[in-house]
């Protein structure tokens, strides 16, 4: 091989090397910190917004609920004044119907903060991220 191949062989490689790590340090890598800290922060969020809306309405559900009961529902939502309670089994649900048109209605508009107008039972269990916020 001769002197003058070898340099301009070296030239060019010395070039491409340059190259490559000039196009390294402008290469945009992506984030590699995986995090969960915004999905947390704004479940928090969305907890705090509920807790702000229905705790009041938690309380007065609790103080006018049968006590054998309290355990056996959960509150579900607060919309349009229509408080929306689910409650476990059907037995239940009859039970807390019969208490709720004895006057337990009543008490609850009265006592509830956030204008409750009247109660939705729904049986049913659902999963344990149902909104649950009657005290257990």
């Amino acid at each position: 091989m001769c002197a003058d191949c070898y340099t301009d062989l070296v030239k060019t490689s010395r070039d491409i090397v340059a190259r490559l790590s000039a196009l390294r340090e402008h290469r945009v890598t992506p984030d590699r910190r995986i995090t969960i800290t915004p999905d947390v922060q704004g479940a928090a969020s969305e907890l705090k917004k509920l807790e702000r809306r229905l705790g009041g309405v938690a309380e007065a559900w609790n103080r006018v609920c049968p006590p054998h009961l309290v355990d056996r529902t959960s509150i579900e939502s607060l919309a349009r004044g229509v408080l929306t309670v689910r409650v476990a089994d059907a037995a239940a649900r009859f039970e807390l119907d019969r208490a709720l048109r004895s006057g337990a209605e009543q008490e609850l508009v009265r006592v509830s903060p956030s204008g409750v107008r009247r109660v939705r039972l729904v049986a049913g269990v659902q999963g344990p991220a149902a909104g649950d916020l009657s005290g257990r």
